[in-house]
């Protein structure tokens, strides 16, 4: 997915979040890959910490290639 976003922004200048959204939002491709993109106004607390304990609890399932950069979470 990423590959398309920075492809379809690609010479554009990146001025405000709305921009951005909006060529986010207008990445895809041919073979029907479409993606959706919205500003998130909610404002989150800086700083927090994940015990060792919360990250194992995760369902992370790494990929058999480059497992430590893909990966998938899990219910």
């Amino acid at each position: 997915m990423f590959c398309h976003v920075t492809a379809n922004w690609r010479g554009h200048p990146l001025l405000d979040y709305v921009t951005i959204v909006g060529l986010i939002s207008h990445a895809g491709t041919s073979k029907g890959l479409s993606i959706q993109a919205k500003i998130d106004p909610a404002m989150y607390e800086t700083g927090k910490e994940v015990s060792d304990k919360e990250l194992a609890a995760v369902n992370l399932q790494h990929c058999d290639f480059h497992g430590d950069w893909s990966y998938s979470l899990n219910p």
